[in-house]
């Protein structure tokens, strides 16, 4: 798995900034934290309709 990879290199003091898996990872957290921030703000709205 990419974070397991990712993790093994951070501990060996492999990983490099620039590492491809690293842009990929951003892009998934980014994603994530989006629809984490869509679902708070529904749930928000629905809580102030009741």
């Amino acid at each position: 798995m990419v974070l397991e990879d990712v993790r093994d290199d951070i501990d060996q003091g492999d990983l490099h900034s620039t590492d491809p898996r690293l842009q990929k990872i951003d892009a998934h957290v980014k994603v994530a934290s989006k629809v984490a921030i869509d679902v708070n703000d529904k749930s928000r709205a629905e809580n102030q309709t009741r």
